[in-house]
């Protein structure tokens, strides 16, 4: 599994590799004193972002390309056929709007969105941004519409704690940043 999605993500900036490290590490805060089944929640981590590559390339949408590349390679693999469900769930619901049912996906889903605010998520922001070739006033409109879902967005208790210094950080950022280029 991580030869493959370490072939896939290799040099992709900010959302390839480094991603997957930065979800695993907030997850490992988001889960703690819980029981989930962590061969679910690594492979889902592991695979979350399998698409982003075809995103950089073609355009094409990086969660539905995620499940479906997760579900060809899980299937080929050998992977324990009554996991591949959950571990699909989780991707497919990781990303703002998603709805998490199981655990597992909840805690994807959280780790996630702690990633997208903060100082990597304004990192983050300006790649996407400058992929994107969006004007700057649409950028910072949709950065602060982006924060308002995730800021409403959050499953679990430790992840709505753990939000609120990174969404503090992101929101002044982003208001200083409006008032001093618009």
């Amino acid at each position: 599994l991580k030869k493959f999605v370490e072939k896939q993500l290799i040099g992709i900036p900010l959302i390839g590799l480094s991603q997957i490290n930065r979800v695993k590490n907030l997850s490992e805060h988001v889960s703690k004193d819980l029981e989930f089944d962590e061969l679910i929640l690594d492979t889902s981590i592991m695979l979350h972002n399998i698409g982003a590559k075809q995103w950089l390339d073609f355009n094409n949408n990086p969660i539905i390309t995620s499940v479906n590349v997760s579900k060809r390679f899980l299937s080929d693999n050998f992977f324990p056929g009554k996991k591949i469900p959950e571990v699909l769930h989780a991707i497919e619901q990781c990303h703002v709007k998603g709805i998490p049912i199981s655990l597992e996906a909840k805690i994807l889903h959280d780790s996630f969105l702690l990633d997208e605010v903060g100082a990597i998520g304004i990192l983050k922001d300006c790649f996407v941004f400058s992929k994107e070739k969006k004007p700057f006033n649409q950028w910072i409109s949709s950065a602060k519409s982006n924060l308002g879902m995730i800021r409403n967005s959050f499953a679990l208790d430790s992840a709505k704690e753990l939000s609120i210094p990174r969404i503090e950080f992101y929101e002044n950022y982003y208001n200083t940043l409006e008032k001093e280029c618009l």
